[in-house]
């Protein structure tokens, strides 16, 4: 008997800050929700009809709402089988790993905010993953730090990330905690004192780990990675993003069941 077996990431995720998911709040797939995602694989590999595919095993990515699905068909002659490893949300949804301390990840955020946001904006949502790569000095602190200003709000949030590709190169492991602390005194309604307690705490260790273990879990191991509605975009090519974005943007190419309650954020 013949088997094909085609790896297939899809992330479907509702629009949210760098916030962790409680995986008591998981909206279950319904029997309905199951058959849909069956149809869009059946269409997405151009399975003959003679190859009927359904989910034959569902299991949550640890941590996150999250689910890997895997999809199998059998007929006399074929095995056909998908790994699927998916949320359910909207048409478009953008997942970034980057890495504070990436250049690459720079150009990427500096071509989401000023190229494919403001004219895809209504198309798509964004979910950021924390992933810094052991190679880089300070992208670990930073990125907890982006965390700690997450506690407050999401706007901090995008005020640190913003602040970390526009003075990269002047960054380092010696003067990073210092220049944020100056930095955070000036943003309007900032309790820097928390900040500066969670920093020294480490509070936000654990929810940059969560997002390092699921982007190895669904096999990132460069920066940066996006998934567009679940395909594989490496290093900061706008056009194809774009590309992929008007897409997955038409019903008849994307049509999964509705999503679990967003986690809040941006």
């Amino acid at each position: 008997m013949k088997t094909e077996q085609i790896p297939f990431l899809l992330l479907l995720v509702a629009l949210g800050g760098p916030s962790a998911i409680s995986q008591t709040g998981c909206q279950p797939l319904s029997d309905s929700d199951k058959s849909r995602l069956a149809a869009y694989v059946q269409k997405k590999y151009k399975a003959p009809i003679t190859l009927p595919i359904a989910v034959t095993e569902v299991s949550l990515v640890p941590g996150t709402c999250y689910r890997k699905l895997q999809f199998k068909s059998e007929d006399a002659a074929r095995h056909f089988q998908v790994d699927l490893t998916a949320s359910p949300d909207a048409p478009v949804t953008l997942t970034l790993f980057p890495d504070f301390q990436c250049p690459y990840c720079a150009q990427m955020a500096a071509s989401l905010a000023k190229d494919i946001l403001p004219s895809q904006g209504d198309k798509v949502r964004l979910e950021f993953r924390y992933f810094p790569l052991a190679m880089h000095q300070w992208a670990r602190p930073g990125a907890e730090a982006a965390a700690c200003a997450q506690e407050q709000s999401v706007k901090y949030f995008w005020a640190m990330h913003d602040y970390f590709f526009e003075h990269q190169r002047e960054l380092n492991p010696g003067n990073l905690r210092q220049r944020l602390l100056e930095y955070a005194k000036g943003l309007a309604d900032f309790d820097s004192a928390r900040f500066e307690k969670c920093l020294d705490e480490r509070r936000t260790a654990a929810r940059v780990e969560e997002d390092i273990a699921l982007g190895k879990e669904i096999g990132v191991n460069a920066t940066p990675t996006l998934f567009v509605s679940g395909e594989r975009v490496t290093g900061a090519r706008t056009e194809q993003i774009r590309m992929l974005i008007e897409q997955m943007s038409r019903p008849e190419e994307l049509a999964p069941p509705a999503a679990a309650p967003a986690p809040p954020g941006k």
